[in-house]
């Protein structure tokens, strides 16, 4: 996390906190202790799409469609 993504992270919580009465408690840090996951665990839900993630397969492609675009087209 650099400065830049601090920021936008910051006032992601920012905002979603005005939708709860209670303070919003999750920790904004720098990595430190950070592991890339197995390669069998990449696109987990392309490789296993029957497996145990019970997402309805049409938010899943809906979601990652959104990952794909540039930041200014979401």
């Amino acid at each position: 996390m650099d400065a830049a993504d601090e920021e936008v992270i910051r006032e992601a919580l920012r905002e979603l906190s005005t939708h709860y009465q209670q303070p919003v408690m999750v920790e904004c840090c720098r990595l430190r202790n950070y592991y890339p996951a197995e390669e069998y665990h990449q696109k987990y839900l392309e490789k296993n799409p029957t497996g145990y993630c019970h997402l309805d397969p049409a938010l899943f492609d809906a979601a990652y469609d959104l990952s794909r675009k540039e930041p200014e087209e979401k």
